[in-house]
């Protein structure tokens, strides 16, 4: 049972950097992360929780290519040897092969890449890249080139990391273009607790690219930490095209969840047949559009029970479901307690 534990996290961000910078503690303190993490050692094939990522970032750059690296120019094929993810700040006509796969580069795509994947680059894209640990260890390499032979990095061992797609359209999506930029900034710039900053910002990373790869990550992830069930990748097998356009309508259940909606409807709006837009949406999912927009609605509903008090009548309107008798079935069904019992769950006790 894991039992939540409220933080003062100012509190605890200002004693981190008082150890951080006390002379006498200095020797004796592993400041490496503000929560030690006590796990066995495993080998390679073990299953971790996602609760044990520690993130730690060996290097970051800049990628652009001299004037004379004209569009087509093959870069050296090469082995990942740790963990990466690239953020494409433009690109014309640049690809990439990742295990044999070739994938165009579009402004605005994130790529992600694991130890012991084959990658070759052909210009022309810029884009920043990440170079990363997930165990929080940092290879004692005074000169660190992507190109020089290393050892590779002991792989995490979560299915929901390994089973990530190779890349990501987030082209409009300011929010991950911001956090490279500031992790490139705190980490060309490092400040005080610098290794702190770059810690979370990485982690934040990492969590919105599970986020939009996988179609339930909290409920998916928390399977995964126990090594159970998979997670379905993102549009296996599904051309870009129809995958836009399924990620187009997914976008609009989101936005659009409280309203009454039906499969017909989000399917004329991606410019599909009705049955071939829920078997897609499915195979790209792995959720039937209903039950993705059911999820959303819960997880609508869970926030205005915690943070309002709204009555639990009108909270199953603005939610989008149909009546309060449904919304008390379903809420009890998919978290195994009452509405009532969810909202007094999360106030403090005696308000």
């Amino acid at each position: 049972m894991v039992v939540s534990i409220p933080v003062n996290h100012r509190a605890v961000y200002e004693i981190s950097c008082a150890l951080l910078y006390n002379p006498v503690m200095a020797e004796k303190m592993d400041t490496s992360g503000i929560y030690p993490i006590k796990r066995q050692k495993a080998d390679s094939t073990s299953i971790r929780g996602l609760e044990a990522l520690n993130p730690a970032l060996i290097t970051a750059y800049y990628f652009f290519p001299p004037e004379r690296w004209k569009p087509g120019l093959a870069l050296y094929p090469r082995t990942v040897t740790d963990y990466e993810l690239e953020y494409v700040l433009s690109s014309e006509g640049g690809r990439q092969i990742i295990d044999g796969v070739n994938i165009p580069v579009k402004q605005g795509d994130v790529f992600f890449r694991q130890p012991g994947q084959s990658t070759q680059g052909f210009m022309r894209y810029e884009c920043i890249c990440l170079i990363f640990s997930l165990h929080g260890k940092i290879p004692d390499l005074a000169d660190y080139r992507i190109n020089r032979e290393k050892p590779l990095q002991e792989p995490f061992g979560n299915p929901a990391i390994e089973n990530l797609p190779s890349v990501l359209g987030t082209a409009g999506n300011e929010v991950i273009r911001a956090l490279f930029e500031r992790l490139m900034h705190a980490f060309v710039n490092p400040g005080p607790c610098a290794e702190l900053l770059e810690k979370g910002i990485l982690t934040e990373i990492i969590y919105r690219y599970l986020r939009k790869a996988q179609v339930n990550p909290d409920e998916t992830c928390r399977a995964l930490s126990d090594g159970a069930g998979q997670v379905p990748a993102d549009g296996a097998g599904l051309g870009p095209e129809l995958l836009e356009r399924l990620d187009v309508a997914r976008t609009w259940l989101r936005e659009n969840f409280s309203r009454k909606i039906t499969v017909a409807e989000i399917a004329a709006m991606a410019k599909l047949s009705e049955a071939y837009f829920h078997k897609s949406f499915v195979r790209a999912f792995g959720l039937t559009p209903a039950d993705y927009l059911s999820g959303v609605r819960l997880a609508h509903a869970r926030e205005l029970l915690a943070a309002t008090d709204m009555p639990i009548r009108a909270i199953a309107f603005e939610a989008g479901f149909e009546n309060d008798g449904y919304f008390y079935r379903f809420f009890a069904k998919k978290t195994g307690m009452t509405p009532g019992t969810f909202r007094n769950s999360h106030r403090m006790p005696g308000f």
